[in-house]
C-alpha cells in the first residue's frame, strides 16, 4: 500500500483536532449517554480509532462543521466580496 499523501494526512490532523475538541466541550459521559453506550467505549473509540476515522473522513474530502457554522460555494463567496467591494447596500431586495 502506498504512503499517504501529505495533504491528506494535514486536512485528517486538522479534523481530528475538531474532533477532539468536540469531545473535550460535550464530555464523553455525555456522548456516551447520547450514542446509548459506555463511557468506556468512547474513551477506546478515541483513544484507538479516531486518527483512522479523520483520515477517512479526510479521504472522503469532507469536513466537520459546528452547528453555527455553515457552508458557502466558493462562486457565492466572490459574489459576496464583490457586492461588498462595490458597497452594494441592497442585495437581493427592492432599491
Amino acid at each position: 500500500m502506498s504512503e499517504v499523501s501529505q495533504d491528506l494526512r494535514e486536512s485528517a490532523r486538522k479534523i481530528e483536532t475538531t474532533l477532539r475538541n468536540a469531545l473535550a466541550d460535550m464530555g464523553q459521559a455525555r456522548v456516551a449517554d447520547k450514542m446509548n453506550t459506555s463511557e468506556s467505549t468512547i474513551s477506546r473509540l478515541k483513544n484507538e480509532n479516531i486518527e483512522n476515522i479523520a483520515l477517512f473522513i479526510a479521504a472522503l474530502n469532507l469536513n466537520i462543521l459546528g452547528k453555527d457554522h455553515f457552508v458557502i460555494s466558493k462562486t457565492d463567496l466572490q459574489v459576496l466580496r464583490h457586492a461588498a467591494a462595490r458597497g452594494i447596500p441592497h442585495m437581493g431586495g427592492s432599491v
